[in-house]
């Protein structure tokens, strides 16, 4: 191993754990809209807890309640490109292309352990693709395991119970020299948060304000706003964890 990555283990050492001590029992799902009300934009908040980083993660599959993806309202008014984010990172995109922010874990084999690295995220709205709306990830960490990871997620529309889904495809992450791929492990997300803040041009002045998110439906279905996600790794193996949003309370 080379000094510069012996230094990286040795300075991280509070961040490495056995690859069982990362290991939740199931993968598991969470969700919450901000405000929490009917027929009202909203915050849509998304996470993911996988029960291991043994096997790299290459596809998530997230899927929406009905009527959540009916509208964006005024979220993402630009957009970004994969290969500006790929060549020159976040400076790349316009500010008014931002739509969520969030954070990630990776896990890094290290011998018969894992260094956890935590990864900021920042999503963008991208051009569409055959009329599908189209969400560019940009994840940029904190240590020299991983510098930069771009990579896209197409929103699908489906039936029943789910309104859209959301489809992703996640890159290689390559880890330690001669360790196998580096895999991410948890993620938290918010889409339209309520710290973005838009630019626009009215009347020869600049207007800044906060888009809106998503629309929450006017109507709750019994037992709340189903969420689901697939998540497919390495090995071909899948799991699948569900969640809901409870039904708001009403006055």
């Amino acid at each position: 191993m080379s000094s510069r990555w012996l230094s990286l283990a040795i300075c991280a050492a509070c961040a490495i754990a056995p690859a069982s001590a990362t290991a939740a029992e199931h993968s598991s799902l969470n969700a919450s809209f901000s405000p929490d009300k009917l027929a009202k934009a909203t915050t849509v908040g998304i996470g993911f807890q996988l029960k291991s980083g043994a096997t790299p993660l290459t596809r998530l599959q997230l899927r929406l309640p009905t009527g959540v993806t009916a509208g964006f309202n005024t979220l993402g008014l630009e957009t970004c490109t994969l290969a500006g984010l790929e060549a020159r990172g976040s400076s790349a995109c316009p500010s008014n292309a931002l739509v969520g922010l969030g954070h990630a874990v990776v896990a890094v084999p290290l011998g018969s352990q894992q260094l956890l690295e935590p990864v900021s995220i920042k999503m963008f709205m991208a051009p569409a693709a055959n009329e599908h709306t189209v969400f560019l990830f940009y994840a940029d960490g904190s240590a020299p395991v991983i510098d930069r990871l771009v990579f896209q997620s197409v929103l699908f529309g489906e039936s029943g119970i789910f309104g859209g889904r959301l489809d992703t495809a996640i890159p290689p992450v390559a880890g330690l020299p001669g360790s196998p791929d580096a895999s991410v492990i948890s993620m938290q997300a918010e889409i339209g948060p309520k710290s973005l803040r838009y630019h626009t041009h009215s009347h020869g002045r600049t207007v800044t304000f906060t888009p809106e998110g998503f629309d929450v439906p006017a109507r709750c279905p019994r037992g709340g706003f189903p969420f689901s996600g697939t998540f497919t790794f390495a090995d071909g193996s899948e799991e699948t964890a569900t969640t809901r949003v409870s039904c708001p309370r009403t006055p």
